[in-house]
């Protein structure tokens, strides 16, 4: 009886040993949480943790993990995050706004603007027609030295001849 019970207990302990657990939802959460809750199951954390930028969560928070959610892995298995090291700014469309309008919008998100003029017959003066940095493009909000220049028009120069001493 004594033997048939340490059996059991031996397979038992075998048995949740290689147990298969669900990799729990971490995205959206503190790193810190994560990591604790991760290790409360059981689970082990990759030393070298990545960090890119995101679009929904900001720095500090868990974007994603590897494996993924829902997954069935080992108890003891290494996980992998990658934590957001900050929401990415997504470039505005400054064609038809005005100079002055654009420079200080684009100066309060850390841009250094340089501007480049030329005539232009569709938009008035001082208005910005054309930019470096094109509409919808991903920018990094920690980058230092953050530099666009903006193409703005003088708007229509019209050259009236001389008819000094013409008869009109």
């Amino acid at each position: 009886v004594i033997a048939l019970l340490a059996l059991v207990i031996g397979i038992v302990v075998y048995i949740n040993s290689n147990q298969s657990l669900t990799m729990p939802n971490v995205v959206g959460m503190k790193k810190a949480e994560a990591i604790a809750l991760l290790k409360e199951k059981g689970y082990k954390i990759d030393s070298d943790i990545d960090e890119e930028l995101s679009h929904d969560y900001a720095k500090g928070y868990v974007i994603e993990p590897d494996p993924l959610a829902n997954k069935r892995i080992k108890k003891g298995s290494t996980i992998k995050l990658t934590v957001s090291s900050g929401k990415y700014q997504v470039m505005k469309d400054y064609t038809g706004v005005k100079l002055s309008q654009a420079r200080k919008e684009l100066e309060k998100q850390g841009f250094s603007v340089k501007t480049y003029y030329q005539t232009d017959e569709e938009f008035s003066k001082d208005v910005v027609i054309d930019q470096s940095i094109s509409k919808g493009e991903k920018i990094d909000p920690n980058e230092k030295d953050k530099t666009i220049t903006l193409t703005v028009s003088k708007g229509v120069i019209i050259t009236v001849p001389n008819l000094r001493g013409e008869n009109i």
